[in-house]
């Protein structure tokens, strides 16, 4: 059982994954649903192409800007999440994923990138 509190838990997590093909799915899909350092989370792909990391501290939850695989067969990646007492991150194969905006490009992502 973990002493720290919510303020004090960190977690740094990679995870090599197969993403639904073709992209975007077609459903809501769950990618990942785990615990790390007592810390559970959820990474969801969305039928728009984004990404939501869900976990019970609000503040590390999020919506991803569009991504975009460009690839003809299923594409695998190494998915990076990274979770800190005020923040979150996302990479996927070394590329950082932006939080959803107005004003953030969809991120591409080619075939020898995934």
């Amino acid at each position: 059982m973990s002493t720290k509190s919510d303020a004090e838990r960190k977690a740094d997590m990679f995870v090599v994954y197969r993403f639904p093909f073709p992209w975007p799915s077609q459903t809501k899909h769950l990618l990942i649903g785990a615990e790390a350092n007592g810390i559970p989370f959820e990474l969801w792909a969305l039928i728009d192409g984004r990404l939501e990391l869900k976990t019970p501290i609000r503040a590390k939850s999020f919506v991803s800007q569009p991504i975009k695989l460009e690839s003809e067969r299923p594409s695998w990646a190494l998915v990076r999440i990274a979770l800190t007492s005020n923040d979150c991150s996302i990479e996927i194969s070394g590329n950082p994923v932006a939080a959803d905006d107005p004003n953030v490009p969809v991120l591409s992502l080619g075939s020898a990138q995934v």
